[in-house]
């Protein structure tokens, strides 16, 4: 969380997958605009328990 906490912004482009993660660039459209990505809030809600491996 620390390392997130700085003076850049965050954007992502085309919509996000069914758990709330941004895609992966080689599944988004030329012309899908940038969104604002709240990356804190995000890594907020990340919880390990909910990766499998």
């Amino acid at each position: 969380m620390e390392k997130l906490e700085c003076d850049c912004e965050w954007y992502y482009r085309g919509t996000m997958t069914r758990d709330g993660n941004p895609r992966h660039p080689s599944y988004i459209k030329s012309g899908d605009e940038y969104k604002w990505f709240p990356v804190c809030d995000y890594a907020a809600n990340w919880r390990y328990a909910d990766v499998y491996f």
